[in-house]
């Protein structure tokens, strides 16, 4: 009896050894999560500023802003850069190249206006996000 309980012990000491490591493995990793938490929620509040501002500019746009925006053989860097990163984006659902033949491909889609002030931004996905980052980073000469 005394060598039952004895192994007994020796397993449930074994087994709080390895609910203590678990333990602390746990609580390493909600410290991580809770920075990353941090970070992410930082760089949020940087962003939604942007995004509001964007959000008001594309109520001032119209049919025709598009249309001349579309005209151009070879538009200014910025102009280029803009319609790269909505292309990126892809509001139209169409898979396109991004080059300045594609974005006026999008551009002369009749429902392009609708579909950006519907856009689900919160459905962005990381490489999205790297690709449109990528135009921000070029030089506008």
């Amino acid at each position: 009896l005394i060598a039952v309980i004895q192994e007994k012990s020796a397993i449930a000491s074994v087994s709080q050894e390895e609910a203590t490591k678990k333990q602390k493995y746990a609580e390493e990793q909600a410290i991580i999560i809770t920075k990353q938490k941090e970070e992410a929620d930082e760089a949020l509040m940087e962003a939604l500023p942007a995004v509001e501002a964007a959000s008001r500019a594309l109520e001032n746009l119209d049919k025709n802003d598009l249309t001349e925006l579309k005209a151009f053989t070879n538009p200014p860097p910025a102009v280029k850069n803009l319609c790269m990163q909505l292309v990126c984006l892809r509001p139209t659902g169409e898979k396109l190249e991004e080059t300045w033949n594609d974005a006026k491909k999008m551009l002369g889609n009749s429902q392009l206006l609708t579909l950006l002030k519907t856009y689900p931004k919160d459905d962005l996905n990381e490489k999205q996000v790297k690709r449109v980052n990528k135009y921000f980073n070029e030089e506008l000469t």
